[in-house]
């Protein structure tokens, strides 16, 4: 996850927990990892915040790119 969060260019990606939950990750902005990656801070787009245990994640993949609107 934190290569993820720290790639350059930055690509969106899917935190998915073990119950289920997901959580977006649009830009680097909405993650914060503590120093010993003992505990993950995620924002949602309404900036309401979820602390998650990285014990309890499934995995972490990039999201699927937008298709790009023809003219």
């Amino acid at each position: 996850m934190r290569q993820m969060w720290k790639a350059v260019p930055f690509r969106p990606f899917v935190i998915q927990m073990n119950d289920g939950r997901k959580f977006n990750v649009p830009h680097p902005d909405f993650l914060s990892i503590s120093p010993k990656g003992t505990e993950v801070l995620v924002y949602d787009r309404n900036e309401a915040s979820h602390f998650i245990s990285p014990l309890l994640i499934a995995s972490v993949t990039p999201q699927a790119p937008k298709p790009k609107k023809s003219r």
